[in-house]
């Protein structure tokens, strides 16, 4: 009999982690949505990564007019005055096993664009702490401008 409660209980626990599980997956499809909606992801950045793209910036521009141009709406695919993206539409978002949230949608239906964000969460609100681009990331680019006072070649 106490076996039967035992194995009841753990199977509770494991039917109530994977719902939370999918809840916060869901949570942050929804913040990667509105990421993409709003063509930028600095206003949902962690107060670290903010803090590090701050610092790297103000570097990169006593140098360089365009900053290294390691701007988030080029990060994310878009070019300058891309106020209308029909493409977006057909953003594909989903949450890998390792929790990151991976991105992806066809320019024009034939430049691939692929992100992967690191999203952590904590008490319901979720918060960018990188954006993964190619082999580097904004937040790995920004580390290399305060590290080597230059932009990441």
């Amino acid at each position: 009999m106490k076996t039967k409660g035992v194995m009841l209980s753990m199977l509770l626990c494991a039917v109530c982690t994977a719902w939370a599980g999918n809840d916060l997956d869901a949570e942050k499809i929804r913040l990667v949505e509105k990421i993409y909606r709003e063509q930028g992801f600095m206003k949902y950045a962690s107060p670290e990564f903010k803090r590090i793209v701050r610092k790297g910036e103000k570097i990169a521009y006593r140098d360089e007019p365009m900053g290294c141009e390691l701007f988030e709406h080029y990060q994310l695919g878009f070019s300058n005055g891309d106020s209308e993206v029909p493409w977006v539409q057909k953003l594909k978002i989903s949450v890998r096993p390792n929790g990151m949230v991976h991105a992806h949608y066809l320019v024009e239906g034939k430049r691939r664009v692929d992100n992967d964000f690191k999203i952590s969460c904590n008490g319901g609100k979720c918060v960018v702490d990188d954006v993964l681009y190619g082999k580097s990331s904004y937040r790995k680019d920004h580390e290399y401008i305060v590290k080597f006072g230059k932009c990441p070649e």
